[in-house]
């Protein structure tokens, strides 16, 4: 930001261009990964140019194994983003992000395979359970969340496990994630997936109560089944 003055609309502007002229150089020019990414990044976000800032992350996914363009391009499909939508490529390109160590990729590539009708019948099972696990020990909250409640469930996928549950929402609770540690409240109570421990069960559940309370900023109580 060296010799410009960011009051300036004028020196803004100008600023705002030199960034698009560096991001190009380093993709184009120097071939750098991250520089094809950081360009993507500022034709969607700056230009506001969604159809090339989805060739970018295209070309960066598929040439340079680029995880984050990975999951752009996975996500632009998913959303039908200046592109037709197309679920079954956007899974593909989650899994190409996850196996490159996205865990946001992983997250959605698990998700995708457990909701969406369409990749439902095509997906691996334990390989997308294998996802989530992934992303929750990457500390994905989200994925810890969603690979737990799915285990209390169970589907016609997964069999209910409850111990695996647990874990997951062990995991989950330790990253500040609510519903994880009401869900590890009530295994507590119950002795599901765990021994029966009801001075835990009442830990974890102030701790729930206290993380909504913060999160929320005021006290809404989490209803604990019995």
């Amino acid at each position: 930001m060296s010799g410009f003055n960011l009051k300036d609309e004028k020196d803004v502007e100008l600023y705002i261009e030199n960034l698009g002229i560096e991001y190009r150089f380093s993709c184009y020019h120097e071939n750098r990964p991250v520089g094809c990414h950081l360009l993507g990044d500022y034709l969607e976000a700056i230009k506001k140019d969604f159809v090339k800032a989805l060739k970018v992350y295209e070309q960066n996914c598929e040439k340079n194994d680029f995880a984050k363009s990975c999951f752009k391009y996975a996500s632009y499909n998913h959303l039908g983003k200046a592109c037709k939508r197309d679920d079954l490529k956007a899974f593909k390109y989650f899994e190409k992000g996850c196996n490159l160590d996205n865990s946001e990729s992983c997250l959605l590539a698990g998700v995708m395979a457990f909701t969406n009708q369409e990749v439902k019948s095509l997906a691996n099972t334990d390989r997308c359970l294998q996802y989530l696990h992934k992303s929750c020990f990457s500390d994905n909250v989200k994925a810890c969340n969603f690979a737990s409640g799915l285990h209390i469930r169970g589907t016609d996928q997964v069999k209910k496990d409850m111990k695996v549950a647990f874990d997951y929402a062990v995991k989950g609770c330790e990253l500040g994630d609510a519903l994880c540690c009401a869900n590890l409240s009530r295994m507590y109570y119950k002795g599901e997936g765990t021994e029966q421990n009801n001075v835990l069960a009442a830990r974890f559940k102030k701790q729930a109560e206290d993380i909504q309370k913060l999160q929320s900023g005021e006290f809404q109580q989490i209803k604990f089944s019995e």
